[in-house]
Order: C-alpha cells, then sequence, then structure tokens
C-alpha cells in the first residue's frame, strides 16, 4: 500500500466530510463515512496480515487490493467535492451576481435605517384562482370536507355551515384539547337540564344531555371562544402543512362586520317577512317542548311555526341564504372574534333587553350572532340580522358553536 496515497486518502475524505456536511449533502456524507471505515478496516486487516502471512499471501494481497481501490475512490470524491463546491450556484459567478441583485433588492426595503422583510409570496396558480373564485356552485373545499365561499368581503371566505362535530372530533384526536371540563380554555359548560334552564350538568360538547340523539353533522357545541381559536390555529397548521394553503393565509373566527356582511341587509337572515318559514331555520317551536321545556310554549309555535327538531339538527337542513351560507339563524349562536360593546345593538333592543347596554366596558365579553334553538321569546327582535348577544370567551353552553372563515390576505375586512 502506498503511504503518499493512503495520507491523500485521509485529506481528501476528511474534505469531502466537510462538504458535504456543509451543503447539506446527508446521503453523500454517509456514503464517503461508510467507504472510509471501510478503508481503515482494510489498512488494518492488511498490516495483521503482513505480520502473519508476509507480502505475497493470498489475504494480504487482498487486504491490498480492496484498500488501494477504497483510497482511490475516496480520493476521487474528495476532488469531486471541491470541484462541485467551487462550480455550485452559490459560488459562481452568476450566484454572486444574484447575490448582488437580492441584497440591493433588500436595501431598496430598508425606511429610514430600519430592514423591512420582503413580502411573502402569494398563492399562486390554480390554487389562488381555486379560492379567490369560490362560490356557492364551486366552493373551494379544504381538507376536512369544510365548503368556503365568497360572502360579501374581498379575500376572506365562509364556511357554508358551522362547525360540526366531525370537525371537532378530528382537531381533539390530532391535538388531545379536551373541552370537556373547566380549564384555561373556559368554563364548566352549561347544558339544559330538568328544570329547563342553563346549568352545570355534568355535560359537554359529547355528553349535551339532548332528549334526541345528534350525529357527527351537527354544529359543535359547549365549546368556548378560546376552544374555537384553538381549533382555527390547527386548522391553519394542517393545511399550511398540505399545502393547501399559504403561509400568509389563516382560518379564524369572523370578526362581527364580516359575519354582518355575510349575512346580508335584509331585517332578518332569510329576508324581511315575518313569521319564519319552517324552512327558514331552527327556533325552538313547539317540537322544542320537550324535556325540561315539557310545560313551556313556544310563542314562534302562535304563527304556526315548527321546524322539527328539538335541539340542534344536522348543519345544511334549511334554506341557505344568497351566498350559499346555511344556519345564519338558528341552531346555535356564532362566535365572532369582536368585543363587544353596546353601540353594536340598537334601541330597539335595549327596550326588550335593556342589560344588553352594559358591555361592561368593551373587553369582557365576546359578540354572538344568528340565533339557537332555543329563540322564541322576543323573536321579532331576536331573530333580526343585526341582533347580537354577547358571553364571556370562557363560556361554554349547549347554544353556542363557532362557524370558521379563510382570509387568504387579500383585501381588507373591518
Amino acid at each position: 500500500m502506498i503511504p503518499l496515497q493512503g495520507l491523500l486518502a485521509n485529506i481528501f475524505t476528511a474534505i469531502a466530510l466537510i462538504r458535504f456536511w456543509q451543503k447539506p449533502l446527508p446521503m453523500l456524507w454517509w456514503v464517503t463515512l461508510v467507504l472510509f471505515i471501510a478503508e481503515l478496516g482494510c489498512m488494518s486487516g492488511l498490516k495483521q496480515s503482513l505480520r502473519m502471512n508476509g507480502m505475497r499471501h493470498k489475504t494480504t494481497l487482498s487486504f491490498g487490493l480492496v484498500g488501494n481501490v477504497l483510497q482511490l475512490v475516496l480520493i476521487g470524491i474528495g476532488v469531486y467535492s471541491m470541484i462541485g463546491w467551487a462550480h455550485s450556484p452559490q459560488h459562481s459567478a452568476a450566484s454572486v451576481e444574484a447575490s448582488n441583485t437580492r441584497t440591493s433588492a433588500t436595501q431598496s426595503l430598508v425606511v429610514e435605517g430600519e430592514p423591512r422583510k420582503p413580502a411573502e409570496p402569494r398563492l399562486e396558480g390554480d390554487l389562488l384562482n381555486r379560492i379567490l373564485t369560490a362560490s356557492y356552485e364551486k366552493p373551494f373545499i379544504n381538507s376536512l370536507g369544510m365548503r368556503l365561499v365568497d360572502a360579501g368581503t374581498p379575500g376572506v371566505l365562509f364556511c357554508v355551515w358551522k362547525t360540526r362535530v366531525r370537525d371537532f372530533q378530528e382537531f381533539v384526536r390530532e391535538t388531545g384539547h379536551d373541552a370537556t371540563k373547566a380549564n384555561a380554555y373556559g368554563f364548566d359548560a352549561q347544558t339544559m337540564g330538568s328544570s329547563g334552564e342553563m346549568a352545570s350538568n355534568g355535560g359537554s360538547w359529547i355528553a349535551l344531555g339532548f332528549p334526541v340523539r345528534t350525529t357527527v353533522d351537527h354544529p359543535v357545541v359547549c365549546v368556548s371562544y378560546y376552544d374555537a381559536e384553538a381549533f382555527c390555529e390547527w386548522l391553519t397548521t394542517r393545511e399550511r402543512a398540505r399545502g393547501l394553503v399559504s403561509r400568509s393565509a389563516e382560518y379564524r373566527l369572523p370578526t362581527d362586520d364580516e359575519w354582518s356582511k355575510a349575512c346580508g341587509t335584509t331585517q332578518y337572515p332569510w329576508g324581511d317577512a315575518w313569521p319564519p318559514r319552517n324552512t327558514d331555520g331552527n327556533f325552538a317551536g313547539p317540537e322544542a317542548m320537550v324535556d325540561g321545556w315539557a310545560n313551556a310554549k313556544s310563542e314562534l309555535a302562535e304563527f304556526g311555526f315548527s321546524d322539527d327538531a328539538p335541539r340542534t339538527s344536522p348543519v345544511g337542513g334549511f334554506k341557505p341564504n344568497r351566498y350559499g351560507l346555511f344556519d345564519m339563524a338558528g341552531n346555535a349562536f356564532e362566535w365572532s372574534r369582536t368585543w363587544y360593546t353596546k353601540n353594536l345593538n340598537d334601541e330597539a333592543t335595549f327596550r326588550v333587553l335593556p342589560t344588553f347596554a352594559d358591555d361592561d366596558g368593551g373587553r369582557s365579553y365576546k359578540t354572538l350572532r344568528g340565533s339557537d334553538w332555543r329563540t322564541h321569546v322576543e323573536g321579532q327582535v331576536c331573530l333580526r340580522s343585526t341582533f347580537r348577544l354577547f358571553a364571556e370567551p370562557e363560556e361554554r353552553t349547549s347554544t353556542i358553536g363557532f362557524r370558521v372563515v379563510l382570509s387568504v390576505g387579500i383585501g381588507r375586512s373591518n
């Protein structure tokens, strides 16, 4: 074995390992390391065979031949790593020019000595087009099967229905999120007891205590504002990881203004006519007067209203609005990300519900939009498109759920 060749093999092996680690090229790094270990093994075997068998023994010759070949291969890999490094895009003249161009572009974003990061690239191509042109006829469908459409706010798509039990189940399965008991995300759940009043009865979003069976297609209720926010953060991360949205896009709760635009300008979410038709939404007609309400009387029943749903009902079961959104009235109230202030409601509301004029400074309650399966008292006020309920963000009740929107960072909302 040639001493100089062995020295060169060691030097070039070290160079190759350093280059492949820095680039990084993990496969070539491991191949080089394995070959080097094999070469060291041959060198050790050669020395031992020389002592025991002499120069011309077959074992000695075999170790010498293999060792020489491995050393030549390692020298070749080292030379390749050096040549490849010198002519790689990172070190070519063209790359230097491109680097200067990028430096110049970055410097052009400096304002008064403070560097500003270049704007993140927007979604491109077919995906962006499908999102921006989403409609009732051609919705954007995400990995949970949620259908999202334009609903009056540029760059913001509304899910056509409230978040379903099946969606929340997937979130809990993947994250272990616990919305069944009091914790940092919310209070103990409030469900309807035998008295007909909402109270902490040991229920939760998976144990509502309804007199009728619910399915995975019912809206999830007994979830707090913070539960809903956690769901949106999880869904955003999931969709970004799957390449379905860009890093600048996010799932979140709608603002009060966005919800108002999605609802429309008619007196009620279904139009201007009173009373609601049986197909307009899930409210408290005579069918709801069961269990804790067995001895109660529905005010809507006086108008002949009945929707056949004693409590919540599967999403998409009633007539959609002009954007194709279901249950903008009825089934469950929806969290919005807007803090409740009394100016969001009007004098007509305060005459019927005077406590709604107390917003506790405007940073205590989150605004709730829509209505729910219990709504019947003062229906002509509480079922209006402009009506706002409110609740502490930690509250979990069997009348409150949420709807998500997808904001793609194009356009502007209040």
